[in-house]
């Protein structure tokens, strides 16, 4: 079993463009080398992927695998409880309770999305939501407060770069 691991961490392939550091890490491994289980905490200091970063961001995962030596799955979510996401031209976002969920019924390792947060265009609170997947995701914005003009005024305006995060 041990030359099975050594194999699949050789061949393993890094995520590519994400950088950044993870600290007060406290992960728990359940399970047989087969079928891990991980459960525990962690804290995102700053994360970064392409131009975009993800700064204190608290969070648990909740993760089980299966099939790990041939097409690996795994059920469970990455749940961040709060965060800051900046980018170029965009507006900063305050995450709210956000998760990469994860389906063993899915092909490969890719999660569902459901993440939110809210970010503050010219005094206008504006709510964002992304579902779906990483290749489709669906983005909705809603305004939550009303201070001087309406929120399409904005985009028209050329300001969508607070929904354009995504």
């Amino acid at each position: 079993d041990i030359a099975q691991i050594m194999k699949m961490v050789r061949s393993a392939r890094p995520l590519p463009l994400v950088s950044g550091y993870v600290k007060r890490i406290d992960v728990d491994i359940k399970g047989t080398w087969r079928k891990p289980q991980l459960q525990g905490v962690f804290e995102i200091e700053q994360l970064d992927y392409q131009r975009f970063s993800l700064k204190r961001a608290p969070g648990s995962l909740n993760l089980k695998f299966s099939n790990l030596y041939r097409k690996p799955k795994m059920e469970g979510y990455l749940l961040v409880r709060k965060g800051t996401v900046s980018g170029p031209k965009t507006a900063v976002i305050s995450l709210e309770e956000s998760r990469l969920l994860f389906n063993r019924n899915r092909p490969g390792l890719r999660p569902l999305l459901d993440l939110r947060g809210l970010a503050t265009v010219e005094k206008v609170e504006i709510q964002i939501a992304v579902k779906g997947t990483v290749t489709k995701p669906r983005l909705s914005c809603s305004q939550r407060s009303f201070r001087n003009r309406p929120l399409l005024t904005f985009i028209s305006d050329g300001i969508r770069f607070a929904c354009g995060l995504f």
